[in-house]
């Protein structure tokens, strides 16, 4: 049961993947500011990354780098032999966006994943088109020469600076298509603004997409509408089948909270997470 209150729970930020270790892979850095609420002054950060190998890309949340399937049997391990673990708020980073973008190539499919159940992996898939209208401005960003770019999508107009020194025509979130990698990106009313602060050689990548359950578009944004309402719903299954008294009176191995309390903690910090962004990219 405690294997299963700690998967359960971990489940809500992250899903449980294989890595790939034999792969090398083009890692990039943004720097991400955004405006969570949209009639708020107030502006957030984050830390995005963009891994590129020669089939696909994948965006996502720089917190879920830290967080892999080596660290999780760890803490596994240690149940099963101390009969106790760490509380993993303690170990993992709280991501400001929980969605992972897949861009396949040379298609450019572009394979949208999110929590929306506990029950498996699921994703949507679709096809997108960038209309760029290439500029001949150029401006020198960090230590590269780029070039300026504009398109509309999602409702937003926006300006991109790409590289040609950077081979890869790809760039963070869904964006693509230019002749370089796309270093520097904003909307016109400064919502969401990223821009490229460093890059290294990693030799692993994330390779879930191939066990990912793929449904339609409405479907899996129905379904995610729910999750963000009651990310809990599923658990509560799990936690029914405990008996009250042990929930209210067992301690969470690691922690100072019953299991009543630590699952309510999380189910706070889940629906806070879930809330506190209005202003989604795509309007």
């Amino acid at each position: 049961m405690k294997k299963i209150l700690f998967i359960a729970s971990i489940s809500t930020f992250i899903s449980i993947n294989a890595q790939n270790i034999n792969q090398s892979v083009n890692r990039f850095f943004y720097e991400l500011n955004f405006r969570p609420k949209k009639d708020s002054a107030r502006m957030d950060r984050a830390i995005a990354i963009l891994d590129i190998t020669g089939e696909k890309s994948v965006y996502q949340d720089d917190s879920f780098g830290d967080i892999n399937e080596k660290s999780i049997n760890a803490q596994l391990d240690k149940i099963d032999k101390k009969k106790e673990f760490d509380d993993f708020s303690n170990f993992m980073k709280k991501p400001k966006f929980t969605y992972k973008i897949v861009k396949k190539y040379p298609a450019m499919t572009l394979q949208y994943n999110d929590n929306i159940s506990l029950e498996g992996n699921f994703a949507y898939e679709e096809t997108r088109e960038f209309n760029w209208k290439i500029l001949p401005e150029k401006e020198m960003i960090g230590e590269y020469n780029t070039q300026k770019a504009t398109t509309e999508f999602g409702g937003r107009l926006w300006t991109a600076w790409f590289s040609t020194s950077i081979v890869f025509s790809d760039g963070p979130y869904k964006f693509y298509g230019l002749p370089g990698l796309i270093v520097k990106l904003e909307d016109a009313e400064k919502d969401y603004s990223w821009i490229l602060i460093g890059n290294s050689k990693v030799n692993s990548s994330d390779d879930e997409d191939s066990n990912v359950k793929i449904i339609s578009k409405q479907k899996f944004t129905n379904a995610l509408k729910l999750f963000k309402q009651d990310p809990f719903r599923e658990l509560r299954v799990l936690m029914d089948k405990i008996p009250a008294a042990s929930k209210n009176s067992i301690k969470m191995p690691g922690t100072n909270s019953t299991i009543s309390e630590y699952v309510s903690k999380q189910e706070n910090f889940v629906k806070d997470m879930f809330n506190s962004n209005d202003n989604p990219i795509e309007k």
